[in-house]
């Protein structure tokens, strides 16, 4: 008995305190790919929830694509309902801005406890929306057809993909080798 109190109290001592932002040993962690034949390295953070009610929820998370000095930035999206319609995002803003926002694919996800019907995209940024969101978060306004969403992917989540995109900008990798099952618009070029 006494031993069970005594574990209980050092457990209890290991929590943070209420309020505090719960970080996984995974949260903080730059996930960092890079292609073999393209060199086309992206760099991303685990996908995060923003938002959750009792019909939907919405993740978002921060990505650098980059090939040598050309850079690309986005914000991937998942919203996913668990109620009879499918997601059907309209339109994404931050504040009264508009973001440029594509759908990459609506599908089914999750099917552990009965699929969940998500719609999955990506919002385009320039390279100063990134790092104005690496100081101070991107709050997101999601507009759907049955549903509104509201969150905020967090600032430390820019901050940690735009440095571990900073220290390989340097390195240029190889150019890409033309192949048989790729169409190339204007000159094919040289290997």
């Amino acid at each position: 008995m006494c031993r069970a109190l005594f574990l209980l109290i050092f457990l209890a001592g290991c929590t943070p305190p209420l309020g505090a932002p719960r970080l996984g040993p995974l949260d903080g962690q730059v996930i960092a790919s890079e292609g073999t034949s393209s060199g086309i390295q992206t760099f991303t953070t685990r996908e995060r929830e923003i938002f959750r009610d009792g019909t939907g929820l919405m993740a978002a998370r921060p990505a650098i694509v980059q090939r040598g000095g050309a850079r690309a930035y986005a914000v991937l999206t998942n919203v996913r309902r668990r109620a009879p319609n499918a997601p059907a995002v309209r339109l994404m803003a931050t504040g009264t801005q508009l973001l440029p926002y594509e759908r990459h694919d609506r599908l089914y996800t999750h099917c552990i406890d009965g699929c969940q019907k998500a719609e999955v995209g990506a919002i385009r940024l320039t390279e100063d929306q990134f790092i104005a969101a690496a100081k101070n978060g991107l709050p997101l306004i999601v507009e759907g057809r049955m549903q509104s969403y509201a969150g905020s992917v967090p600032a430390g989540a820019f901050a940690r993909v735009l440095a571990a995109a900073e220290a390989q900008r340097g390195s240029d990798p190889p150019p890409i080798a033309p192949r048989g099952d790729l169409v190339f618009e204007g000159p094919v070029p040289e290997p």
